[in-house]
């Protein structure tokens, strides 16, 4: 898989950075526990709010849902596409992988796409990283939502093989290994 994010706009450098265990026992390790207390079969990479996201892999993008429409749909909407600014977290995207990757399927959110459909290439910039912390507001509407800490901004990343969720951490570790060797 290729990187998924980075800041930097001239070049591609590695930062598929793992959000790991905090002290709060809340990190963004493959099954590790969330906070809305659930166990997710996805990593949480470290991804600062307007950094751009790229494809890991050759394939058929599509939108996704990652709040399952709790949250503003954009899509379609003239007045939202006049005002970005707003919080609408419930932006993702859905990649079908082709050629080595045919069989696989990722899901990355929270993501401002650039396009909803057709081909992508590895590598290829499909969006931009958007505020987790708006998304995690809106998932929690009836509470008076607290944070202990300023929760570090984060693209969520499942990744699954014929229908079946499987752990992407080797994939992006590998990523991130070759690339320092060349």
């Amino acid at each position: 898989m290729k990187t998924i994010c980075s800041a930097d706009t001239d070049s591609r450098h590695p930062v598929n950075r793992i959000i790991r265990l905090g002290s709060d026992g809340i990190g963004g390790e493959y099954k590790s526990l969330r906070r809305n207390d659930q166990f997710v079969e996805a990593v949480d990479l470290s991804c600062r709010e307007g950094s751009f996201v790229y494809s890991p892999f050759e394939g058929e993008i599509s939108a996704w849902r990652p709040f399952d429409g709790n949250g503003q749909d954009e899509i379609g909407t003239p007045e939202t596409k006049k005002n970005l600014a707003v919080c609408k977290p419930d932006r993702g995207v859905r990649i079908d992988g082709k050629g080595q990757w045919q069989g696989y399927h990722v899901l990355i959110g929270s993501v401002r796409l650039f396009r909803y459909s057709g081909n992508v290439h590895a590598g290829q910039k499909i969006g931009v990283a958007l505020d987790i912390e708006c998304g995690l507001k809106l998932n929690k509407p009836k509470m008076a939502y607290q944070r202990p800490r300023k929760e570090e901004n984060f693209v969520r990343v499942y990744l699954n093989k014929e229908g079946r969720p499987i752990d992407p951490t080797h994939h992006l570790i590998d990523c991130l290994f070759f690339k320092k060797l060349g």
